[in-house]
């Protein structure tokens, strides 16, 4: 391996430009065996693209037994010892010529020679600091090489968790190498710059990254882009700074040495307001009930709930309200306790609550199901919260029974062509034309799926969580059926 000062050179370029019809001169120095004895020779490889030796340079030493042969065979019989330090530059001859064009590495190996004269296959030395040229024609240009100062370099474009929209926060991932031996940490500092380059976006990370010498690290910062950012093409201008003032700056290369970093801005998506309107039940604590029922001869007090939250980059203002709509008579009560202007943004749930609720002052009719409605404002016109293509949240008393699930209203209630009964962990259900036997739970999500063409399909319910469960029914005739698990 190198140490903080080691180096690898290629000699003669001019402006960084070289050419390859000659041998290239490379030096490397400052390295350390910190492994056990070595007897062998140092050189460079030649890397292409997936990192395939292409061609393998040796010291002038090799033909001779190497250069620890040369070093150390007089006194140590050419081993060089664990910890032993090689600081002069050791000078290997490159051919680069007649190579297709493109981007390579060079890459510093070592290679052990056995009793008999032969030799291993060579391998990469570690912690070790490489070339990249690029060669076009009979020409190259050297695109990363180590330095004698801190300095680092961005080795690739910009990774990101999902697509760059207007108004939206994206987490970019930028990795950068560590030119230098020593390691040192390093603040972010991203800007995007429009067209005119003019700065529209200037944001830094919090904390430090440490970037271990000759070494790569990937740094990851979260880009709040604004809403009224056009979408296009915009320059990455990266700054790193040793101090979190940033007033001790590290240079930094771009990519190859040559290629601007970009970020690709899309137009936005049209996304709902809310982004969240999730209607449950709560206990006594004001916890959310899992189950998805409360049995009021085992707890007498309960509310009606509903968690809301925005959609990324948006905000609402205004008042939100509750209602239950009888299935059967299409009339509408209010739930007493939710109507509150509210402030919901995209950064956390805001919960609300009705009033407490008992068995006395219950709003709903004994074997009556409800659709649960909650209602916004929006330019002074009330707006259902919710999406269209979901499932409705809904409600339904039976005696001490208030169970709350999602389907849809219109099946609710089941049709007469099917049967479903319960044997132990299983739900047996019979009628002609089934084709698909859905189970959802409280939430709306599906847990189990049967396809059948007989009379009947079994249902699995061994390991799931007790609670309210939606049973869909999909044939020549469709029918919805609700489940209390108890677990048992």
């Amino acid at each position: 391996m190198f140490n903080e000062g080691g180096s690898l050179r290629l000699l003669g370029s001019v402006n960084k430009t070289f050419g390859t019809q000659a041998t290239v001169r490379v030096e490397m120095s400052s390295f350390v065996n910190r492994g056990k004895p070595f007897r062998g020779d140092v050189g460079v490889a030649v890397c292409d693209k997936s990192g395939t030796f292409v061609r393998v340079a040796y010291s002038d030493d090799h033909a001779q037994g190497g250069l620890t042969q040369r070093i150390y065979g007089n006194n140590h019989d050419g081993m060089m010892g664990t910890d032993y330090l090689i600081n002069e530059a050791q000078p290997i001859g490159v051919d680069l010529a007649h190579l297709d064009d493109g981007y390579y590495r060079l890459v510093p190996v070592c290679v052990a020679r056995h009793d008999d004269g032969t030799w291993d296959a060579p391998i990469r030395m570690k912690k070790a600091p490489t070339i990249e040229v690029q060669l076009a024609n009979t020409c190259g240009r050297i695109a990363e090489m180590c330095t004698d100062t801190a300095h680092f370099q961005l080795m690739a474009q910009p990774r990101l968790s999902a697509k760059a929209e207007q108004g939206a926060k994206v987490r970019a991932f930028f990795t950068v190498k560590n030119l230098n031996g020593v390691p040192r940490d390093c603040y972010l500092r991203v800007l995007l710059l429009d067209e005119r380059q003019a700065v529209v976006l200037n944001t830094r990370v919090e904390r430090p990254t440490e970037i271990e010498g000759f070494s790569e690290a990937e740094i990851p910062i979260v880009l709040a882009l604004p809403t009224h950012l056009a979408p296009g093409r915009y320059k990455v201008q990266l700054e790193l700074t040793a101090d979190e003032d940033g007033t001790q700056r590290y240079p930094i290369n771009p990519i190859h040495d040559c290629d601007t970093a970009y970020l690709e801005v899309a137009k936005a998506e049209e996304r709902p307001l809310l982004a969240k309107a999730e209607v449950f039940l709560a206990d006594d604590s004001n916890d959310k009930v899992e189950e998805g029922y409360i049995d009021l001869a085992k707890q007498s007090l309960f509310k009606l709930g509903v968690a809301l939250r925005a959609s990324e980059g948006r905000t609402y203002e205004g008042p939100v309200r509750m209602w239950s709509e009888d299935m059967a008579t299409k009339e509408r009560t209010q739930v007493q306790g939710i109507d509150d202007e509210v402030i919901v943004s995209s950064s956390y749930d805001v919960p609300l609550f009705s009033y407490w609720l008992r068995k006395g002052n219950l709003p709903w009719a004994d074997g009556h199901t409800y659709r649960i409605i909650v209602m916004e404002q929006w330019e002074g016109v009330d707006v259902e919260l919710g999406h269209a293509d979901e499932p409705s949240y809904c409600l339904k008393r039976e005696g001490d029974l208030v169970t709350l699930f999602r389907g849809t209203p219109t099946q609710i209630e089941g049709v007469q062509a099917f049967g479903v009964r319960r044997e132990g962990c299983r739900l047996v259900v019979s009628g002609s034309g089934t084709r698909t036997v859905r189970l959802y739970n409280a939430n709306g999500q599906l847990v189990r799926q049967i396809s059948t063409r007989g009379e009947q399909a079994v249902v699995s319910l061994r390991g799931m969580p007790k609670g309210a469960y939606l049973l869909r029914l999909e044939g020549k005739r469709n029918g919805c059926w609700r489940i209390l698990w108890d677990g048992r």
